[in-house]
């Protein structure tokens, strides 16, 4: 008897070795695309014009300069941890931005171990001349969430405020 129960014990350690594997790994990026948003922030000539994108939450910016910039605050749910990475791609195309090209591969700038339910502040920044001789061209930004870790669905959200 005690030689079935140690068989059954391994095959119910292996089954939910598997379904926490499964639930608990069941992401590992998410994107989103945004519209550039009309310049509601003014310039004195000779400074960079600077533009940003519709995204839900969080902001992006990017500058004539080909600098750009994101920030938001990204959601971890459960105990175990994450490590979540947020990455920038900028493109043109048209309204809606449903079919982009895009100018550059995607670069992350922020990565952040998160655990126990946490809800952290990212902030990253990165520059490239591609993006300052096409600025004019750009109407499209795609800000991607990258975990590797304990990626829950759920987590990965970005928000304003913590």
């Amino acid at each position: 008897m005690t030689y079935s129960f140690s068989k059954l014990t391994g095959l119910l350690s292996f089954i939910i070795l598997i379904l926490y594997s499964s639930v608990c790994l069941a992401w590992s990026e998410k994107s989103e695309t945004a519209v550039i948003q009309p310049n509601v922030i003014f310039s004195l000539p000779g400074d960079p014009q600077i533009s940003t994108f519709r995204f839900p939450a969080g902001k992006v910016f990017l500058l004539s300069t080909g600098e750009w910039k994101v920030e938001g605050w990204l959601g971890h749910k459960g105990l175990f941890c994450g490590t979540y990475e947020i990455g920038m791609q900028f493109g043109e195309g048209p309204q809606g931005c449903l079919d982009v090209k895009w100018l550059t591969e995607p670069r992350f700038v922020t990565s952040r171990r998160q655990c126990n339910n946490s809800n952290l502040e990212h902030k990253g920044f990165a520059e490239d001349p591609v993006l300052a001789k096409k600025y004019s061209d750009i109407s499209c930004a795609r800000r991607i969430v990258r975990c590797t870790g304990t990626c829950k669905l759920g987590s990965g959200i970005i928000t304003d405020d913590p």
